[in-house]
Parts: structure tokens; C-alpha cells; sequence
């Protein structure tokens, strides 16, 4: 575009604080639109999505180029209600800016709390706009005082002398100039509002026209461009679907530059971009390079995810809000399960806040935010997949167990297989009805297998409640190794500098993991890329590990291995690769998200920290009573 600076400014809002007429306002101001559109006539620029005209809110994040001078500005608008705040959230990962709005009537909402914390955590400079100024009532002095007291006393009119008073502060050596001649300058002010130090805000109405020029102008006067390094980055904030049902990735490039037909890594291989594109509301322009601070939407890629981190990008988080309460999505019997489950976890490749999980009665569940949200998407799931489904609470079953007998449990408060506790061997055997295959690989490495099961646990109660051992099915965890590496960020980096180091630490991980649980633990690693390999598996601690031969990638290999032990085992497979996700659940196991294993893994972790931190300090006590006796 020629421009010599890019920013990119996003707009958030408690609902109802006017963000659609600001959003107008900046677009003609910029020559985007020749008109204005409003909520009420169902014409707004961004809200062009049929749910979003309905209801008149925006559901989903929408983008537009702006272009005053020399600056270029790609605003972003996001959601305002609380049911859509994940959507909202996920476009902080690529701000430089953020233009809070503010309803002059109301004041701060609780909402509006919420996202001021957001941005607090994301550190995102912020302007804030008054809005709605011209309605009667409205107490401009009693709004000051309240965005002073609960969102940060720093937060000051625009061009008033405590305005130049509040950035002065930020530094000794400004402080010390104001002092002496009254000025301060621009680039100290920037500096000042870029550690967050200083929030400009601007009062007026977006409906009336009154005050936008000045937001305007204090926007491109108190920020700065970022400074991007040469070496490839970029953040992924959505992923969505073209109306042929292309797949696009949304991202911002915050390092360096691709090309059309150039290869990117996304996990753990290159796939390459067909298409760059840079969307402004539902038009779109192709471009040959994607640049440094660029929010552009690729064609190509299919294993991207919103939230990741591509190339020397570090900025990979975990939300910070509370992503609401289970439902259960339930639909007409006469629909294909499979086909369906697998349709609905390509939306959720778009709505990752959904958490898709699928139980072990094959009932799908899903995290839903409010009553709003439930609606959207049934509407949605409608009109993409026209099936009529119903999002209601979910009723766990409840099993009456049959018991003959009362069994003595065995400690099982730390199993001493675990890494972490040399010296000691043996631990929970491989069932002796092992398929042929596994039960090769397995003697070939650990030996005989020997007839060991764990015991169930004891029962007190009025009844006499016995579990049957023919009904006590083992458990198979199988795990997708370079998956989980990819998914956990504590990992993912490790693997950046050193992809062995980050195999090492999981397999170990998953040995104090295996330490307390009640299942046979198997990591696989693709292999099939090394020329003449071979397949063998290793007794680590006292988990398997599987290298795959030549040919073979991990997920035929837990696929195969999968439905061979379906039949009479539990099988659990973590993975966050869809389509694996599909097969898993065709072969009657369990899909896993690496999400959702890692907490299960830290629940552990935390366990065994709490018990080395009781052991110590029993050991220390111990100590002192052993000295106090040999003092008397």
C-alpha cells in the first residue's frame, strides 16, 4: 500500500457502548464507506453475517484497512457480548493497539472490567473513547472519577495538563524537563503509552460525529510502529472457511516475510501457501508477500490452529477467561455419528472455545457460554450441516455395580515404577491376551509378560458390593508423541532448540504420570521419515515407547494398534489431530485432546508434589527427633 508505518488497532466494547456506530464513524472517516450503516437498519459494515443482522450484535471478529496519511491501520473489530468474549480474546494476540470503548451513560460495566483486565494481562497499549456523550444525564466528571478509581488512575483526558502531568511521570528525565519548561514530547507521550503507563481518553459521541476526529489524530500522533527482526514469525488468531469451504488461516506476521508458494513449518511438517489474502469486511485483495505486521489470511496450510505460535513467534497462551459449562449436543438418531462428529470437529477448528468432547457412551459434549451462544450455534450448526440438533445440560449415566466380594486394596499412593524414584522394578503387567503383534513387541523388549492385575479398591459401605474381576477391563493410553510435544507450549519451545531434549522430558513426564494411574502407557514417535528405519519400542521407566519404522507414521500406527485392543480393553488415544480423531472414535477407543491430557497430567504432577513436599517434611521431622534423642 505505500504506507510507511502499519498499526493494528482493535475495537472492544461492553455491549451497548455504541462500538458499531464508532466503528462507522472511523470507516467514513477513512473513505472505507460512503454511508453510514447502523445496528437498527441491519446495514453495519461488519456485522454482515445473517445471525449478527438478526440480533444486532457482532458474533464474530471482523477486519478492515484503513488509511490516514501515511499510516496504515488494520481495525479489528471484536464481539461485545460476554457469550462471544473467546472470539474476542483470540484477536488480542495480534493488537498493537486496543480502543476501549466506553458507554457515557452507564459507565464501567462489569464486562467492561473484564476486557480492561484482558488487557492488562495481553499488555496492550489502550485509548479510550467516551461514547454517547450527547445523551442527557450523562456526568462527564463523575465518568473521570470512576475510569480513575476502577481502571487505573493513569487513565486521563487527552490534551489536558494532567494529561502531560501523568506521562511525564513515566520517566525521571521527563519529569525533570516538565518541570523546568512545561513540555513534554510526543515521543516521550508514546513511550508512556506503550508500557501502559498513560491511557488517553477521548469523550464524545460516534452517533453525532462530535469527538472522533480527535481520537483520530491522538492515535496517530501518540503511536509508534513495532519493530519486527528478519527471521520468520507469526500468530495465528482464527481459522475460517471461504464460501466454497476453503480453509483460511488468520494470522499476523510478526517476523520477517513469506510468499505465495513458499513452505512454512505449522507443527510437524512444511506445508505450503496457495493464496495470501487481505480481507477488509467480506472483500478481499491477494497479495503476492505477506510483511512484517501484516494481518493476512492464508489458503493452503491444514494443520494450523487458532492460538499457535508459527516459526520464532513466542507469544503462545492459555486463555484467561472462564470458558463456561458443559452441554450435551444431541441430534436425530437417523444422522451418520460418525460423519457428524467429524463435521462438527471441523467447526470446531473455527470455534476452538467449544472443547468438543466425545465420552466413553459416544455422547458429544460441548462448553457453551451463555444462553446466546447456545442459540448461534444451533442456528450455525444448522445451516452449515443442516441437521436440527438440541443443546441441552448433560446427565451423566449412572451404573449400579454388581459386587460379590470385597477385595483389600493395594497402596497405590506412589508407584514406584516412576522415574523420579530409582532403584525399584516390576509394577502393573501387560494382559496375557495381548494381539500377537503387540505381544511380540512387548516380550521382545520387557520379557514374559506376567499374570498381575491391579486389585480393586475397598468398599465401605451398609452393602456388600463386589466389582467382578471378569468385568475389570484394562486401560491403554496411547499417546501421539510429537503431537503432544507440538500442543504443549513448555514443550513446544524445548523442541525449537533441541527436538531430543523435548522427547526425553515428556517420556519422563509421562513415567511419574504412569507412577498413578491404573493403565498401561504407550508413547509413539514418528520414525518414517529416517531411510531404512526400523520399528522398535523401548521399556523407558515403566511406560513403552515406539519408534516407527520407514513408511510408517504414528497415527497408522495407533490406528492399527487401536482397534486391535478395542475389543476387550479400554483405549484411550491423545492426540489433537483431527482426522486421527475420527478413526480413533470409528475404532470404538477414546480420543483425547493434548489439552485436555495435559491438565490431567499436571493434576497428576501436582499430587506428587504435595506428596514429596509431606514426605520431606516428615523425613525432617524424623531428623529432629532423632537428634533430640541423642542429645538426652
Amino acid at each position: 500500500m505505500g504506507n510507511s508505518r502499519r498499526l493494528t488497532v482493535g475495537l472492544l466494547a461492553h455491549v451497548d457502548a455504541g462500538k458499531t456506530t464508532l466503528s462507522e464513524a472511523l470507516l467514513y472517516s477513512a473513505g472505507v464507506i460512503r454511508k453510514r450503516g447502523r445496528v437498527d437498519s441491519k446495514d453495519a459494515f461488519f456485522d454482515s453475517d445473517e445471525q449478527e443482522r438478526a440480533r444486532g450484535i457482532t458474533i464474530y471478529s471482523k477486519q478492515a484497512e484503513l488509511t490516514f496519511g501515511d499510516t496504515a491501520i488494520m481495525l479489528l473489530d471484536t464481539p461485545g457480548h460476554v457469550d462471544f468474549s473467546a472470539e474476542m480474546e483470540r484477536t488480542l494476540r495480534v493488537l498493537d493497539y486496543a480502543i476501549l470503548i466506553i458507554n457515557g451513560k452507564d459507565g464501567v460495566q462489569q464486562h467492561t472490567r473484564t476486557l480492561w483486565r484482558l488487557l492488562e494481562e495481553y499488555s496492550i497499549p489502550t485509548f479510550i473513547w467516551v461514547n454517547k456523550m450527547d445523551l442527557n444525564a450523562v456526568d462527564k466528571e463523575g465518568i473521570r472519577k470512576q475510569l480513575s478509581e476502577e481502571l487505573a488512575s493513569s487513565c486521563v483526558e487527552a490534551g489536558t495538563e494532567e494529561f502531560l502531568e501523568t506521562a511525564a511521570l513515566y520517566e525521571d528525565s521527563a519529569l525533570e524537563r516538565f518541570l523546568e519548561t512545561g513540555e513534554i514530547s510526543d515521543e516521550e507521550i508514546v513511550e508512556a503509552i506503550l508500557a501502559r503507563k498513560l491511557f488517553p481518553c477521548y469523550y464524545g459521541s460516534a452517533l453525532k460525529d462530535a469527538g472522533v476526529d480527535n481520537l483520530i489524530e491522538g492515535i496517530l500522533r501518540y503511536s509508534a510502529e513495532k519493530e519486527y527482526k528478519n527471521e520468520f514469525a507469526a500468530r495465528v488468531y482464527k481459522i475460517t472457511r471461504d464460501e466454497k469451504g476453503g480453509r483460511l488461516t488468520h494470522m499476523k506476521v510478526t517476523g520477517g516475510s513469506f510468499k505465495v508458494k513458499d513452505l512454512i513449518r505449522t507443527g510437524e511438517s512444511e506445508e505450503k501457501i496457495n493464496q495470501i489474502r487481505i480481507y477488509s469486511g467480506e472483500k478481499y485483495r491477494t497479495v503476492d508477500e505477506a510483511a512484517p505486521g501484516m494481518i493476512v489470511a492464508v489458503a493452503g496450510p491444514e494443520n494450523t490452529y487458532a492460538g499457535q505460535s508459527l516459526g520464532a513467534d513466542k507469544a503462545g497462551r492459555v486463555s484467561a477467561l472462564d470458558l463456561g459449562v458443559v452441554r450435551e449436543i444431541q441430534y436425530p438418531s437417523s444422522v451418520n455419528s460418525f460423519r457428524f462428529i467429524q463435521n462438527m470437529m471441523l467447526l470446531e477448528e473455527e470455534h476452538p472455545e467449544l472443547q468438543l468432547y466425545v465420552t466413553e457412551e459416544k455422547a458429544l459434549l460441548v462448553r457453551i457460554m451463555g444462553e446466546v451462544q447456545l442459540e448461534v450455534l444451533e442456528k450455525l450448526i444448522l445451516q452449515r450441516l443442516g441437521i436440527a440438533v438440541k443443546i441441552c445440560e448433560y446427565i451423566p449415566p449412572v451404573y449400579e455395580e454388581i459386587i460379590e466380594e470385597v477385595i483389600e486394596e493395594e497402596d497405590n499412593r506412589i508407584d514406584l515404577n516412576s522415574r523420579w524414584m530409582p532403584g525399584h522394578t516390576g509394577g502393573a503387567g501387560v494382559g496375557e491376551d495381548l494381539d500377537d503383534e503387540l505381544k511380540r513387541i512387548f516380550e521382545s523388549t520387557y520379557g514374559k509378560p506376567k499374570d498381575t492385575f491391579h486389585k480393586a479398591a475397598e468398599v465401605r459401605t451398609a452393602e456388600k458390593v463386589v466389582i467382578k474381576k471378569e468385568e475389570i477391563l484394562p486401560e491403554y493410553i496411547l499417546i501421539d508423541g510429537y503431537n503432544v510435544i507440538f500442543a504443549w507450549d513448555k514443550y513446544k519451545e524445548l523442541a525449537r532448540i533441541n527436538i531430543d531434549s523435548a522427547r526425553e522430558a515428556l517420556i519422563e513426564e509421562l513415567c511419574n504420570y504412569k507412577g498413578r494411574v491404573n493403565a498401561e502407557v504407550i508413547v509413539v514417535f514418528d520414525a518414517y521419515r529416517v531411510k531404512g528405519g526400523v520399528q522398535r519400542t523401548e521399556r523407558q521407566g515403566n511406560i513403552f515407547v515406539v519408534y516407527t519404522g520407514e513408511a510408517e507414521s504414528a497415527d497408522t500406527y495407533i490406528e492399527r494398534t487401536s482397534y486391535e485392543l478395542r475389543k476387550k480393553r479400554r483405549v484411550r488415544v491423545v492426540t489433537s489431530d483431527v482426522a486421527e480423531q475420527i478413526i480413533i472414535l470409528s475404532n470404538n477407543a477414546i480420543p483425547v485432546q493434548a489439552e485436555n491430557f495435559r491438565k490431567e497430567v499436571d493434576a497428576v504432577n501436582e499430587e506428587l508434589r504435595q506428596w514429596m513436599e509431606e514426605y520431606a517434611r516428615r523425613e525432617k521431622l524424623a531428623n529432629l527427633n532423632r537428634i533430640s534423642i541423642e542429645k538426652k
